[in-house]
């Protein structure tokens, strides 16, 4: 998958869509530090997002989303 070629990805931004699913796929890129999906229709994150090591900003990726708790 294309998702898979961004290994070495520090920084994805993809905020103000229409993003309704997180893609499990995300999870897998390891250099991740930066992750800015904030303003889509994401109800949920799956816990597979842990696998994200190198993540920073946790607190700040995910605003004005339709998250559930």
């Amino acid at each position: 998958k294309e998702i898979e070629k961004l290994q070495r990805l520090k920084t994805l931004i993809a905020s103000n869509g229409y993003i309704r699913e997180f893609s499990l796929e995300l999870c897998n890129l390891q250099n991740l530090e930066h992750l800015d999906i904030s303003s889509n229709k994401i109800k949920e994150l799956p816990k597979e997002i842990e696998k994200l090591q190198n993540f920073i900003h946790q607190a700040t990726f995910v605003p004005r989303n339709k998250l559930v708790v």
